[in-house]
């Protein structure tokens, strides 16, 4: 997903639960260093019968919030936090020294959580006027808190999210038709005959393009032409498009219908909830609510170390703020459940990130800007947007040894995303699994991506835009005079210098290489994206090379590029510059017309274990998707048959096809019918891998020793990545056998 700098200074982040918390503070005298005092340790635990934050911090008189810690806290020191719940907005203002840092940390082995929600209290069993229409009333409570309760949680230990209650209770709805980006009919769905009945739900509209879910202020429902009309735009990116956009009615009481579920409104004093309770205390039902904007908020500080919190349910970020960060290690944190960014850096000089997890934030590390940071090692798993995001001028980035997996759902999702200014980055050793798009990039220089594996995009995968390819991104609609001057000025750009070398980019739906800009350098790898596409998508041959490499989209035969070139007519004075594309490049014309490839290998890679075809369900077929049915981006027949095992979103379940067919009204894409059916009907789209007759979905893209790319690399070992794939998702990235990451809680 693109994401503005505004955005980007704003941060926010989300929700959930697990393994340790807290953060540092600043203003009073700091407490002596260890050089002149014995006491380099600093005890903050809440339960103690005798914690106070008046205390002077010993084990026996201990702290009793993080933040009162820390302003006692100084060079040297380690404020050590023992097993709790601290709900409180831990602000780091002091800072370490070389050799002497400020850490804040978690008792090794204690579940030390910084949580940004609060109890909710008071509630009462709603009665049927409560209720406002919901006949199951007898099941629900009511309660009125002071603040918009962004997302209710049932407790800050537990990963238990309420959920909005939706019209359709499961699933999507689509448009009919539509006229520009404001009206639309549905007289399959919006079938009430009362022009209000729609009242007092929230729409939402969804841009299946990539633009991601917008809340509509207000809209007026025409029951005759079952008919809507939006006070605002459905997106900001294009008009409604009754074969791809979608929508759902959200957050009315009536529409709860089940433990978990919840919804709320505005009142004269403030905001009403209600709620179908999945826990009770006696009469109260177990319930919190997202309060705090951040949890950990450190604020123009160096030298400080966080070590082992669980940071989790804020409105904003979890750990970050909108200044700069130096010198300092963030490690051994899990941070869930934030609406915001996991950690939100600005501008950050020589951090670290490592050995942390991140689940259910918006976008889990993102820098602005900064200088010599090292992300190492992390877990960075189902955010709602993108695992990773670097922009804005950053410099002399490592990002080495990390599982990015799983993000794929809202807004042009990716798993690692970069634009605006980036040079020196060096990815390497990376396992990249089920994302969106793998990789998005633009304006990018000096980048190196080495030995990564590159597995199951949605759609592109290894998209690596260079800064100077920016004048020629998006030529449609320009004046031919316009499009002369910036292909003009493309080609006489430097080359940005990418190197990608010995990586996997296997499993792709749409291309599974596009190189933007010049200057880039394609060598040992294995490109196999599992169906019939082209394997290149070049937008300039300046400067390049390919070679070495082994390529496979299905057949000897198939498309293996495509080129863009630049023209050039007329005079010199008058002279008139373009691109011009030039389709399905075959493996001998990219070899004999272009240069590429003279020691490329076209053929089957013979992996361990691996799919023989991948596809992905099409995003704008989603509102007709069942939990055993799926509509297929692309004509499958030929690649899914009746009896084929079939996994879904990597999650190991073995499914058999019962059915293959051709979606109606849609013949250029297929349909599969299956058994056993998903678990939950996904609003997003799903991964489909088809494994044949196997029924062991171990994923291993290990070149067998058969396999023509056995060997074949410039430096005598195998073509592609040389990472065991199933140890990076047990979160051991050395090959020890050990985990390098913080456990889960149970709860």
């Amino acid at each position: 997903m693109f994401i503005t700098t505004a955005t980007l200074h704003a941060y926010a982040v989300v929700v959930s639960s697990c393994l340790a918390t807290a953060l540092v503070c600043a203003a009073d005298a700091p407490m002596a260093s260890p050089a002149n005092d014995p006491m380099s340790t600093i005890t903050v635990e809440q339960h103690h019968p005798q914690a106070a934050d008046t205390n002077p911090g010993t084990v026996d008189l201990p702290f009793k919030t993080i933040s009162a810690a820390i302003r006692k806290a100084g060079p040297g020191i380690t404020v050590l936090i023992k097993a709790g719940i601290y709900r409180e907005t831990v602000a780091i203002a002091k800072s370490g020294e070389k050799d002497k840092p400020l850490t804040i940390k978690a008792v090794p082995g204690e579940r030390v959580i910084v949580t940004g929600a609060d109890p909710v209290t008071g509630w009462k069993r709603c009665s049927k006027a409560d209720a406002l229409g919901n006949e199951q009333f007898d099941k629900l409570y009511v309660a009125d808190v002071t603040s918009k309760p962004e997302r209710l949680i049932e407790s800050s230990r537990k990963r238990v999210v309420y959920k909005k209650s939706r019209l359709p209770s499961v699933g999507l709805w689509q448009p009919q038709t539509a006229t520009g980006r404001r009206v639309f009919t549905d007289a399959q769905n919006l079938t009430a005959t009362d022009a209000q009945a729609y009242a007092g739900w929230t729409l939402m509209t969804y841009y299946n393009a990539g633009g991601g879910a917008t809340t509509q202020p207000g809209f007026t429902y025409d029951p005759s032409a079952h008919q809507i009309t939006l006070e605002k735009d459905w997106s900001g990116y294009a008009d409604i498009d009754p074969k791809r956009d979608t929508y759902w009615f959200e957050n009315h009481p009536v529409g709860i219908v089940a433990p978990g579920q919840c919804a709320f409104r505005k009142t004269e004093q403030g905001w009403r909830c209600w709620i179908w309770p999945t826990a009770m205390d006696g009469e109260q039902p177990i319930v919190e609510c997202l309060v705090r904007g951040e949890c950990v908020s450190p604020n123009k500080v160096s030298y400080v170390v966080i070590d082992g919190l669980e940071i989790c349910f804020s409105t904003g970020q979890g750990l970050g703020h909108n200044v700069s960060l130096a010198d300092s290690t963030i490690q051994n944190c899990y941070i869930h459940d934030c609406i915001g960014y996991g950690v939100g850096l600005m501008k950050p000089q020589r951090v670290t990130v490592r050995r942390s997890i991140f689940r259910e934030v918006s976008n889990g590390i993102v820098m602005s800007g900064g200088t010599g940071c090292v992300v190492e090692e992390n877990d960075v798993g189902w955010c709602t947007v993108d695992g990773f995001d670097a922009a804005n001028g950053v410099r002399d980035l490592r990002i080495r040894r990390n599982y990015f997996h799983d993000n794929f759902r809202y807004g042009h999702p990716d798993n690692i995303q970069f634009w605006t200014d980036v040079d020196g980055v060096w990815i390497e050793d990376n396992v990249l699994l089920n994302g969106g798009q793998t990789m998005m990039s633009e304006g990018m220089k000096n980048v190196h991506l080495i030995n990564n594996f590159m597995v199951g995009s949605h759609a592109a995968s290894a998209i690596v835009g260079g800064e100077s390819g920016r004048p020629v991104y998006n030529l449609a609609g320009l004046k031919p005079d316009e499009r002369s001057k910036r292909v003009k000025e493309f080609e006489s750009c430097s080359p940005d210098v990418c190197e990608f070398t010995h990586n996997t980019v296997c499993a792709t739906a749409l291309s599974p290489t596009n190189w933007g800009g010049t200057g880039f350098s394609v060598h040992d790898n294995v490109i196999a994206p599992l169906h019939r596409v082209p394997l290149y998508q070049i937008q300039s041959l300046r400067s390049a090379s390919a070679d070495y490499n082994l390529l496979w989209s299905g057949g000897a035969g198939n498309p293996i590029a495509t080129i863009y070139t630049v023209t050039k007519s007329g005079t010199e004075a008058d002279a008139v510059w373009d691109l011009k594309l030039v389709w399905g490049v075959g493996f001998t014309d990219l070899q004999n017309k272009f240069g590429f490839e003279q020691h490329g290998i076209v053929a089957d890679p013979q992996f361990t274990n691996a799919p023989i075809f991948f596809a992905v369900s099409h995003f704008g077929s989603m509102s007709i998707s069942t939990r055993s049915y799926l509509v297929v981006w692309g004509q499958v027949g030929k690649d899914i048959a009746v009896g084929d095992h079939i996994e879904l979103s990597f999650d190991g379940v073995c499914r058999t096809v019962t059915a293959v067919g051709v979606a109606p009204g849609k013949e250029t894409y297929s349909t599969i019918t299956f058994d056993p059916p998903l678990k939950e009907l996904s609003d997003f789209p799903v991964s489909i891998a088809n494994w044949g007759s196997k029924t062991d979905f171990t994923w291993n893209l290990k070149l067998l020793e058969t396999s023509p790319g056995h060997n074949k690399a410039r430096d005598g070992k195998d073509l592609g990545c040389s990472l065991n794939l199933q140890q990076y998702m047990q979160g051991d990235f050395n090959g020890d056998g050990k985990r390098d990451l913080p456990d889960l809680p149970k709860e």
